[in-house]
């Protein structure tokens, strides 16, 4: 069984990732990584929404000891309006801001005990686990770092 230290530690990968694409060029930045795909500035502003929902909607409450208001949510919709809302910001402003809310939530799990990670909290419509969340997004950070790893590489070796 991993550790909340060992959770935490490969959670907090994203941060220097972000901030290694601090130094892309407009192009790199704001070009799809493949057919149908995203451009990189995409990815960042839809892992910055989902930090912030699952911060304010699950991690906030559970450290406050209110009730949770995360839901399952149509992916789809969400992640559409998180790329459009990061359209509206900088690179640099937007890597900042991944920066400070993946900050946020990892000093917020610091301060959970780690007794609280496999305990099952009740929201409107599932049974939110911290562990469940983590090991989910840890994949989900490690799968968009290797496509713009890929792509970074496939774009500067042409």
């Amino acid at each position: 069984m991993r550790s909340k230290d060992q959770w935490i530690a490969d959670f907090h990968e994203w941060i220097p990732f972000a901030e290694s694409l601090k130094s892309l060029d407009e192009q790199t930045w704001s070009t799809p990584i493949g057919k149908g795909k995203w451009c990189v500035r995409d990815i960042v502003s839809h892992i910055v929404r989902w930090d912030e929902y699952f911060l304010e909607e699950a991690l906030l409450p559970i450290l406050n000891g209110v009730p949770l208001t995360v839901r399952q949510l149509d992916f789809d919709a969400f992640n559409a309006e998180a790329a459009e809302w990061g359209r509206a910001y900088g690179r640099q402003e937007l890597l900042q801001e991944a920066i400070q809310t993946r900050t946020r939530v990892l000093k917020t799990l610091q301060r959970i005990p780690e007794s609280d990670y496999a305990r099952e909290y009740p929201a409107p419509d599932h049974q939110f686990v911290i562990q469940t969340y983590i090991e989910d997004f840890i994949w989900h950070d490690q799968h968009h770092m290797e496509q713009i790893k890929r792509y970074i590489k496939e774009t500067s070796a042409t």
